[in-house]
């Protein structure tokens, strides 16, 4: 059970006394889990992306595929669905920032 929620990345290595009979193999797992980015170390892009030259005037997630699709010059973000809704952007129905 332990090892199965450090591999998933919900739970720590427990590295000190009196549970230390399987410290090595929990901080592989640990170490697998983070350089994988499950659980608590998946890092996910925070704020939002628009194109200049959209003529929907759409924003999305950094984690949308439509936002991959932005040229870097065209390319307008917002820290804050707010900020994107101020600007006159609205939202994408994909991926519902």
């Amino acid at each position: 059970m332990n090892a199965e929620m450090v591999l998933a990345g919900y739970a720590l290595a427990k590295r000190f006394p009196p549970d230390i009979r399987y410290a090595d193999v929990l901080s592989g797992l640990e170490e697998f889990a983070a350089r994988n980015e499950r659980g608590l170390w998946k890092t996910t892009p925070t704020g939002y992306v628009a194109s200049r030259k959209s003529k929907t005037m759409v924003f999305h997630r950094k984690s949308c595929m439509w936002a991959g699709k932005i040229s870097p010059k065209n390319l307008v973000e917002f820290d804050s669905r707010k900020e994107a809704l101020l600007a006159g952007y609205q939202p994408c129905n994909r991926c519902k920032p």
